[in-house]
């Protein structure tokens, strides 16, 4: 066999699945917290550590994909 007739198949397992899927869903809810309490958010972008403030990370105005996570609700003061 030559090693250029060979196809080369990937397989992602179903818990790396599972827990990426986990990860984006705790980025929605830690940006939801940080725009309620005020704080900033840590992000990596290209490479680079950034700071955002939560207004900039989230804004209930804004258009979200579709998911399991729904808004927090505000806290009355």
């Amino acid at each position: 066999m030559k090693n250029g007739s060979l196809t080369q198949q990937t397989y992602i397992a179903p818990e790396v699945l599972g827990a990426y899927a986990a990860l984006k869903r705790s980025a929605e809810i830690s940006r939801q917290m940080a725009f309620l309490t005020g704080t900033d958010v840590i992000i990596v972008k290209d490479g680079r550590i950034l700071r955002e403030s939560g207004a900039e990370s989230y804004d209930l105005r804004a258009e979200r994909p579709t998911s399991n996570v729904h808004p927090l609700p505000r806290p009355v003061r």
